[in-house]
């Protein structure tokens, strides 16, 4: 899942601040208006890992393949 930060705010530390505050506003948002919350909110938790295309597998390239490009 894409995060909603930049990879330089991630690079710079700001990503676990960012998703703390986008969850609170959520939960607030939610417990404002109930009926137009059908489902619970997304999952905001920090993710060590961050891959834009995990379903596509990405074969390392040996060294005589880095040599001839």
């Amino acid at each position: 899942m894409v995060q909603p930060y930049a990879p330089a705010q991630r690079y710079q530390g700001q990503d676990k601040a960012l998703l703390e505050k986008r969850h609170t506003l959520y939960q607030a948002a939610c417990q404002a208006r109930p009926e137009r919350w059908r489902n619970a909110t997304r999952n905001w938790s920090w993710q060590n890992e961050v891959q834009l295309n995990p379903d596509r597998v990405i074969e390392p390239k040996t060294s005589e393949e880095l040599q001839a490009a």
